[in-house]
């Protein structure tokens, strides 16, 4: 009885622990099922998720697509920009070149200017000297001074010869052998006497030859110097065919030098007109030559002001245009965070505003061209 009780206790204590064990395990695979019904929840979420991803990424790779398309249109401009830019930055090369050779022609004509203005300073030196001394010696002989370093070649040797030959006339009157007396000349029977009238009529001879040479001398032209010449002779004979009877008679060397004085006042006047001439051909030029003087400080100030125009114009051209290459260089990278339509309709509002030609392709460089062309020629 006790071994059946102790069998039926086993076998109750074996159920009860078959029992907890199937409860066990009922336990675990319904964890295991729930946990299996989690992940089938997760794993169909993930593919939603998954899904709505796929559509984005989709709804991105036609963006990008649009993108690319939109960056290939644009890198075409840009490498049309480049082109165009190469072929603006070959024209101004060309005018920079340009520039430069009329820049060292400017430079070259203001060097033969400047010898031409250093010749003509120097000539304007030695022509003001020659007036100088034509006038110092004009004024030298206007009040009876001499400078014996003069010769026939200027008025002031036919000045110094006119008056040797007033001297020497004077030296004949004072050694009275100006007019000569014959013989000697009594009256009543008194030689004192006759010699006292003698001296009497030498000073009337005198006085009226001189009178008649003076005359001649102050009437003399460049067309009466025969005549006067032909007057003073005719005076001499008829001084002479009066005095005859009183044995007086004019020396003919006084004759001579009366002549000589004739001939070498005339030239003296001609010398005298010639000079001012040559003064007033002289003022004249020097008038002339501070007009060209003017003329060519004028001309070579302007050559300066238009050389610095065209420097500058050079320069604010190349600042310019390399701010026109920078703001198309920057217009042509696009911006990944702005779309794409509304950049390209800014662009085209941007290059609507612009003054000028434009090319086909939207490109402003055309534009740059015409303006620097434009602001060249201004």
């Amino acid at each position: 009885m006790e071994s059946l009780c102790i069998f039926l206790f086993g076998a109750w204590a074996a159920t009860l622990l078959i029992l907890n064990q199937v409860v066990l395990a009922k336990k675990l695979a319904t964890q295991e099922r729930n946990a299996a019904i989690n992940q089938i929840q997760n794993l169909t979420s993930e593919q939603a998720q998954s899904s709505a991803q796929v559509a984005h990424l989709a709804g991105q790779l036609q963006t990008s697509e649009g993108y690319r398309n939109n960056l290939t249109v644009q890198l075409a401009q840009y490498k049309a920009i480049e082109k165009e830019k190469a072929l603006a930055l070959i024209e101004v090369e060309k005018q920079r070149r340009a520039l430069v050779e009329e820049s060292s022609s400017a430079t070259q004509q203001r060097q033969e200017m400047a010898n031409r203005l250093k010749a003509i300073n120097e000539a304007i030196r030695e022509r003001t000297q020659i007036l100088s001394d034509l006038e110092t010696a004009i004024d030298l002989h206007h009040f009876g001074y001499y400078e014996p370093h003069f010769d026939f070649a200027t008025s002031s040797a036919y000045y110094a010869r006119l008056e040797q030959n007033r001297s020497q006339q004077k030296a004949m009157i004072t050694d009275k052998r100006a007019v000569i007396i014959l013989g000697e000349l009594e009256i009543n029977g008194s030689r004192p006497d006759g010699l006292k009238q003698a001296q009497q009529i030498v000073r009337l001879v005198l006085r009226a030859f001189n009178g008649e040479c003076d005359g001649a001398i102050s009437r003399v032209r460049y067309n009466t110097i025969v005549a006067m010449e032909k007057r003073i002779q005719k005076a001499y004979e008829a001084i002479n065919s009066y005095t005859k009877s009183q044995k007086v008679h004019i020396s003919p060397l006084f004759l001579d030098l009366k002549v000589e004085e004739l001939r070498i006042a005339h030239e003296y006047q001609e010398k005298l007109q010639v000079e001012r001439e040559e003064q007033r051909r002289i003022k004249e030029e020097m008038r002339e030559e501070a007009i060209a003087q003017r003329e060519y400080e004028k001309a070579q100030q302007e050559a300066e002001r238009e050389e610095l125009r065209a420097i500058q114009a050079l320069e604010r051209a190349r600042r310019e245009l390399s701010q026109a290459m920078g703001a198309s260089a920057t217009n042509a990278v696009p911006n990944c965070g702005t779309r794409a339509p509304s950049r390209r309709g800014a662009y085209r509002q941007s290059a609507c505003h612009c003054s000028g030609p434009t090319h086909q392709n939207g490109s402003r460089l055309c534009h740059i061209q015409y303006w620097l062309v434009r602001r060249w020629c201004l």
